[in-house]
């Protein structure tokens, strides 16, 4: 491709970049609770929290806590190694 056709196509698409979209840590945390195993041990939570079996609801909600904490943990550890890319969170905008 000669340089003239490089330059018109960036001027008419744009620069072949990736947009990474910024979340808060925060908000990736809590994602970390959302989807399917979460709900499941949530539902256990509740179900102990229903039945009045204390230890077994400290139990279950310590190992809520440390699934979460684990995952967001790898996840931002990944993210760093990578420079900051993580392919879950890249956005391509339509041509």
């Amino acid at each position: 491709m000669e340089s003239t056709q490089a330059e018109a196509r960036r001027e008419r698409c744009g620069p072949n970049v990736i947009e990474e979209e910024e979340r808060s840590v925060v908000l990736e945390l809590l994602w970390h609770f959302w989807g399917p195993i979460p709900w499941m041990i949530e539902a256990a939570l509740a179900l102990t929290a229903a039945t009045k079996r204390w230890a077994d609801f400290g139990i279950i909600l310590a190992l809520l806590l440390l699934n979460g904490v684990v995952g967001f943990w790898e996840e931002r550890s990944g993210t760093a190694r990578q420079g900051g890319r993580n392919r879950q969170h890249l956005t391509i905008p339509p041509t």
